[in-house]
């Protein structure tokens, strides 16, 4: 019984030292909970604190200091009811553009340094239209991508930046046209907006607003044709245009409105623009640039369809059959086809060559420049032109113009008595890639927004130099003997220049490809076949050589009303020698198709010896071989110095690729 009382004391001693430490471990657990309560709490309170103590600025992005090329359309669901967008066309992904017009400004203060976020209120409907080029204080550009979505809704930069107190400037570029942006917030909170945001540190007063839609318009070469464009307000506007064959109506008004262009008759072979100016106090104005179709002098032009409106056609365009099916049978059909042409590869390839009068350009030459000068749209450019004087001949001389220079045999030249002048393009128009869009002398007259990509702009400053050698005899130059090439993407620019300016005798575009000698169609069916060429898709993102909106034709060359074999043919029957590498990149089948289907078009004027194709191989891009110098001798003989009887009948072919006909041409060859 000792033993079993013994047991039992044990026992319960035992169970009450584990009473105690379960109660104190309770007590223990409770105290923790408290404590972590009220931790929770004070770094609730504190992150409260930091947040209301945060730095936060909001801008509406309508009301910062907006370049030219942006839109400000309205929007109930928008901060302050606007926001701002590129207009169409509008495209920079590769790098950010340099033009300050496709620019919005936002200046800024914080009073304390730190590390700051961007947040912005956008909104982009697909992912092609959801990016924008952003820097800070001048800085590098970064892009800003991917962040699209269907409804107004705050997206974070994904930079930071590290801020000292003052003043500072953000600013935003585009890069693909249909991204919209209506506020941003500039913080040191991590928090993302919501709603509409606070309001905004660069309110606009008033909240008035101003766009237009579209910004180009194109009516016809008849007498009273019509284009209209939407104005987009609720404030009153005035309308002004600065052309006298061109009339507004109604030159002003209140809120929304449609205004009426209405043209007298454009007899020349050239388009013409003006500009129309929308104005209403206080904002920025927006312009409108109205195109008219050249009249071909007694030819018709008609409206240039639209592009939804455009069949698909594999073969090469019939160059001998109208817009409206009527078939070209006499040589006065063929000037008119000619201009029909030459309307359709500006409305839709290469934008509108201004019909500048000849009484704008002014030159003086000083030494071995001239300096050409251009009054127009109430704006003055100027530029010089480097001629290198012949070692032979006697003056006035031809001259051969090179579109950024000549990569031909100039020695050569120089002893045949033929000057070299060097045509500063890149100065008139730049083509260093994607950002290069608007920027340039012919922009600086007509406007950044102006249809025309950089080879129609080339083409007319060439038509101005050639402008200048017609007023100013001290140039020695005979102006009725030029002739015009460039090598690469300026072959392009020679190609153009020659296709519309009939007083250039002799076009040889070098080495020009893609764009230049090769046909687009052509072009995509050898990429089809595994061949590496350059395509329609590949370079409209290349540079800004064609009109912006030429990348609807990406995935759809076959649209296209015509092709190069029509561009080439615009020189007929003038004179044209095409000098070709056997280069894939280049594109050698299609430009050798090209210049057969091409050939058809002096083959129907009776015409053989004035249009020349010669192909070869074995050297490297631009460097002109001597195997090739006999034939230029012949071209520049016979067309630019006169009296040569050299063989001008050329369709060289070294490599031996192949003209499909079957393939390409559905059509007959009139004699005209």
């Amino acid at each position: 019984m000792l033993k079993s009382l013994a047991h039992a004391k044990r026992n319960g001693y035992g169970d009450l030292v584990r009473s105690k430490r379960a109660k104190a471990m309770k007590a223990l657990i409770s105290v923790s909970k408290r404590t972590i309560v009220v931790a929770v709490v004070v770094l609730t309170l504190l992150s409260a604190v930091a947040e209301a103590q945060s730095t936060s600025i909001w801008m509406e992005a309508e009301c910062a200091s907006v370049g030219s090329l942006w839109n400000k359309p309205t929007d109930a669901n928008a901060s302050n009811s606007r926001y701002v967008t590129i207009q169409s066309g509008n495209n920079s992904t590769a790098s950010a553009p340099t033009n300050t017009a496709g620019h919005i400004i936002f200046p800024f203060s914080v009073s304390q340094s730190g590390t700051y976020r961007l947040f912005a209120r956008v909104l982009g409907q697909t992912a092609n239209d959801d990016s924008y080029w952003v820097r800070m204080d001048g800085g590098s550009w970064v892009m800003w991508n991917n962040w699209w979505t269907t409804v107004w809704a705050w997206r974070q930069f994904p930079n930071t930046f590290n801020l000292s107190a003052g003043t500072h400037t953000l600013t935003f570029a585009f890069r693909e046209d249909g991204a919209q942006l209506d506020k941003i917030n500039i913080t040191t909170s991590s928090a993302l907006p919501t709603g509409t945001g606070s309001t905004a540190s660069n309110l606009c007063s008033g909240g008035t607003t101003l766009s237009v839609s579209p910004a180009t318009v194109n009516v016809a070469a008849a007498a009273n044709s019509t284009g209209t464009f939407n104005i987009t307000s609720n404030t009153s506007w005035t309308v002004t245009d600065n052309q006298s064959w061109l009339t507004v109506s109604p030159t002003s008004g209140s809120n929304n409105g449609t205004v009426t262009a209405t043209a007298q008759a454009n007899t020349s072979t050239s388009a013409r623009t003006a500009t129309v100016t929308v104005s209403a106090t206080g904002l920025p104005s927006q312009t409108v640039t109205v195109t008219q179709s050249g009249g071909g002098g007694a030819c018709t032009i008609p409206p240039m369809p639209s592009y939804a409106s455009l069949p698909s056609n594999s073969f090469l365009p019939d160059p001998f059959t109208f817009m409206n099916g009527t078939p070209v049978r006499t040589r006065a059909d063929w000037t008119c086809r000619r201009a029909e042409i030459a309307a359709l590869a500006q409305e839709f390839e290469y934008g509108y060559k201004p019909n500048t009068p000849n009484s704008a350009t002014t030159a003086a030459r000083n030494g071995n420049t001239l300096t050409v000068s251009v009054t127009d749209n109430g704006r003055t450019i100027s530029f010089n032109a480097a001629i290198t004087y012949p070692s032979g001949g006697s003056a006035p001389y031809p001259a051969m113009i090179g579109v950024g220079g000549s990569n031909l045999n100039n020695s050569t030249l120089s002893s045949m008595g033929v000057a070299v002048i060097t045509f500063p393009n890149s100065e008139i128009a730049q083509q260093n890639n994607q950002s290069s869009r608007g920027v340039g002398k012919f922009y600086d007259l007509y406007g950044s927004n102006h249809s025309a990509g950089a080879l129609m702009a080339w083409a007319w400053g060439v038509s101005r130099l050639i402008d200048a050698l017609e007023k100013t005899p001290a140039a020695n130059i005979d102006p009725t003997r030029l002739g015009v090439t460039g090598c690469s993407r300026n072959g392009k620019g020679a190609l153009v220049a020659g296709a519309f300016d009939e007083r250039i005798k002799l076009t040889i575009p070098q080495e020009s490809g893609s764009g230049g000698s090769a046909s687009w169609r052509v072009s995509d069916w050898m990429a089809s076949q595994g061949q590496e060429t350059q395509t329609l898709s590949e370079i409209v993102n290349e540079n800004v050589w064609f009109r912006a909106n030429f990348n609807q034709f990406s995935s759809t060359a076959n649209k296209l009303p015509f092709d190069h074999h029509s561009i080439i043919g615009l020189v007929a029957p003038r004179a044209i020698l095409t000098i070709e590498n056997d280069i894939l990149w280049l594109g050698p089948q299609s430009s050798w198709s090209a210049a057969n289907a091409a050939r058809m078009v002096w083959q129907a004027l009776g015409v053989f010896d004035t249009m020349g194709y010669s192909l070869t191989t074995g050297h490297t891009h631009c460097a002109f071989p001597a195997s090739q110098q006999s034939e230029v001798n012949a071209y520049v003989q016979k067309f630019l110095i006169g009296g040569g009887t050299g063989n001008t009948n050329v369709m060289r072919n070294d490599p031996g690729v192949t003209f499909n006909e079957a393939m390409w041409v559905n059509w007959t060859v009139p004699g005209l």
